[in-house]
């Protein structure tokens, strides 16, 4: 059980890494009091400088669950020039063939065995090992770095049918020249019966086949000083019988990750489905109608824009107020020629015929003043107009929860939100911390999306105000109006004609102008409902060869421009009640095929 702890342990800090940056870049300032530079010396980059020396021992075996591990001492002897380097950096792969090395620091010392200082971080795949003397001072001339550190998942079985230790020992991204390389690996007593005799060594560039000797004395392999260039490389390859080490599983349920977010994503959906079931039945609205009767008349006191709110349409809220004070009176609509179409404007008529909320429009277009005669052009953008129509939709809103809505019980809403926000989350931060650890992408990526995706859908299920009767009411008094501005014509006659249409409000179906009236007035709800373009086509017919008194045309009365224009007018009257963003101030083996390698450097 020991690698399993080690690689949550490693998860754990692989997720909550902190990135450092202690180099200090070539020519920088001198920190105050310290000593400057030699005169004559030309500040370089961090990075040149040379190793006399590097020398790495491996020791390796295998833990109880049989993982190939191995602990490493790595001895670099740098020469630095004055005045340029703090210390070195070295990175240690975090990977190797799909699997985590989980490496972790033993020690840093100098060659006395004397601790040198360390921080850790992770970028790009590496375990990066910074040891550095404070800001202000240098490390100069011939220093020893003693890197022990210890990885897992070192060995594995091959395409070749044997298991390998194949272990990049220095890497190719090392800028730097090294005098004189060897490196020892060491196996496991235990595990000297193992070993096929097969083994090799390469040196070179990336890619290189150039072999170098190692020797095997015994249970232990040794290199052949080399020296290196940059971006030179050693690589080792050492063979053992097959199933001499197990092999990383990769698989969803074989790590404690998995499991972690199998058991958070079970609880997101379930939280889920119980933020459904608060929906139904907390959150539902009052019972309303038992059936949806047809209505030729809004509700009692409740204009387009009210309508637009209570829908849970207030995009068309605003168009729908401009529309119902042009049928008043309080303005018209004004057909003006364009370059390639017509466009369509506002022109103040007479603000005395505005309710409350048509004189917010009307200011938000006009200006405070109201002078008659002016006009509003629709499809610019304008920060007063769209100030008065936010302003106007957010104090509707206001009203209708406060009369028709009711309240529901804090807790209700927020203990299942609150748990689906730390299940969906915990979902996600396991598949995260998972994906580290080298677990196999499926189902933990799906698992990933499906915990980001729950949350949103059980904050939204809970997050509402369910009507009251009254709301629900006029809700579905509002459904009975959008019945009938849907039926054919000859069904919309029939119901004015019957008992019961009579009875509400009495209609003489053969006076056009009883009949336009009623039309005309119905039309802002039919913008409400997005079924402007069929009612204006209705009441082009009516009109026939007359304009209406709160239509101007550029030309002639046109049945089929008049509800085009209706279309359009919903649109423009949308943009020009939303405020502009844009702004205004115009303006077979080789070297670097293995595990390890990694990178060194200098701070």
């Amino acid at each position: 059980m020991g690698g399993v702890f080690r690689r949550i342990g490693a998860g754990i800090g692989l997720g909550a890494a902190i990135a450092l940056s202690l180099a200090l870049p070539a020519g920088a300032a001198e920190p105050a009091g310290t000593a400057a530079a030699a005169p004559g010396i030309v500040r370089a980059d961090v990075e040149d400088f040379t190793f006399s020396s590097v020398h790495v021992d491996y020791l390796l075996s295998r833990d109880d669950e049989g993982v190939g591990t191995a602990t490493v001492t790595e001895t670099f002897v740098a020469d630095f020039p004055p005045a340029q380097n703090r210390g070195m950096v070295r990175g240690i792969p975090t990977g190797y063939l799909g699997a985590p090395t989980n490496p972790e620091v033993i020690s840093v010392t100098d060659e006395d065995g004397d601790p040198r200082p360390y921080e850790t971080d992770t970028e790009d795949g590496l375990l990066r090992v910074t040891s550095a003397v404070p800001e202000g001072e240098y490390a100069e001339g011939s220093q020893t770095y003693v890197f022990t550190y210890r990885v897992d998942n070192v060995a594995r079985a091959m395409d070749n049918g044997v298991d390998e230790f194949f272990w990049d020992v220095f890497t190719t991204d090392a800028p730097q020249p090294v005098g004189s390389f060897t490196a020892r690996i060491e196996v496991d007593p235990e595990l000297a019966d193992a070993l096929t005799g097969d083994a090799a060594c390469y040196v070179g560039g990336a890619g290189s086949e150039d072999r170098c000797d190692m020797p095997r004395a015994g249970a232990a392999f040794e290199t052949a000083p080399v020296a290196l260039d940059p971006p030179e490389g050693v690589t080792v390859a050492i063979g053992f019988e097959p199933g001499t080490f197990t092999s990383f599983d990769a698989s969803f349920l074989a790590s404690p990750w998995g499991w972690a977010q199998s058991a958070a994503a079970v609880g997101a959906v379930g939280t889920a489905a119980w933020a459904g079931v608060v929906r139904r039945r907390r959150l539902r609205d009052d019972p309303g109608r038992p059936t949806i009767i047809a209505e030729y008349e809004p509700p009692a006191g409740v204009d387009a824009l009210t309508a637009a709110g209570l829908l849970g349409k207030s995009g068309r809220a605003i168009p729908a107020e401009i529309l119902e004070q042009a049928v008043g009176g309080s303005l018209r609509i004004v057909e003006e020629r364009g370059l390639l179409r017509p466009k369509l404007a506002a022109e103040l008529v007479d603000p005395g015929r505005a309710d409350e909320n048509g004189l917010r429009v009307l200011k938000g277009l006009f200006g405070k003043d109201l002078p008659i005669g002016k006009t509003f052009t629709f499809g610019k953008s304008s920060s007063r107009f769209a100030r008065a129509a936010q302003k106007l939709i957010e104090r509707t809103g206001a009203q209708i929860t406060r009369e028709w809505k009711r309240r529901v019980p804090a807790g209700v809403v927020l203990v299942p939100a609150v748990l689906g926000l730390i299940l969906g989350g915990a979902t996600f931060a396991f598949g995260i911390v998972a994906m580290i650890q080298f677990v196999t992408w499926f189902p933990t990526v799906p698992l990933i999306a499906l915990g980001f995706a729950l949350i949103f859908v059980t904050i939204i299920l809970v997050t509402r105000r369910p009507l009251n009767a009254t709301g629900a009411e006029v809700r579905d008094h509002l459904r009975g109006l959008e019945e009938f501005i849907g039926w054919a014509e000859e069904d919309r006659i029939r119901m004015l004609q019957s008992p019961e249409g009579a009875e509400r409000a009495p209609v003489d179906t053969t006076s056009p102008q009883q009949m336009l009236v009623l039309y005309e007035r119905l039309l802002p709800f039919a913008v409400v409902f997005g079924q402007e373009k069929d009612w204006a086509e209705r009441l082009a017919v009516m009109y026939g060869s007359d304009s209406p008194t709160w239509w101007a045309g550029s030309g002639a009365f046109n049945a089929a421009a008049f509800s085009s224009g209706m279309g359009s007018l919903t649109a423009s009257a949308a943009s020009s009640s939303t405020a502009s963003s844009s702004g205004g101030s115009t303006g077979g083996g080789s070297v670097g095929g293995g595990g390890g390698g990694g990178s060194v450097g200098g701070v």
